[in-house]
């Protein structure tokens, strides 16, 4: 899922989880399919943990926190989107790294939601 050296997720590659999102509009509609990519992307296991948990279901250690647990809600601000939610599973953290915010952007030559850290 974090793949990349910031931190953030990379997209999936696969063109069915390709989410039909306009995000130049602000309407719940698009607010619940962004809350929905956030979820997969950030709150799912990638398909090869999938496949290994499938192996060996023993070895496989479910998600930290739910959604709900760690607050997980998407914002529209300034004529942007945001996802934003409590990384629990860190512990204490200093008052600037309490939350993790993304900003929610489309790539227009592949359709993916990419996510840049704040």
């Amino acid at each position: 899922m974090n793949t990349r050296p910031d931190g953030t997720p990379t997209p999936p590659s696969d063109p069915a989880s390709r989410p039909d999102i306009d995000l130049t509009e602000e309407t719940e509609e698009t607010r619940r399919k962004l809350y929905d990519a956030a979820v997969a992307t950030h709150f799912t296991g990638t398909p090869e943990e999938r496949d290994k948990a499938k192996a060996d279901p023993d070895a496989w250690q479910p998600p930290a926190v739910t959604p709900d647990q760690a607050k997980l809600a998407v914002h529209h601000l300034f004529g942007r989107w945001f996802v934003v939610w409590r990384p629990m599973e860190e512990g204490n953290l200093p008052p600037d790294r309490r939350w993790t915010v993304l900003r929610v952007v489309q790539d227009p030559d592949r359709g993916t939601l990419d996510y840049h850290e704040v």
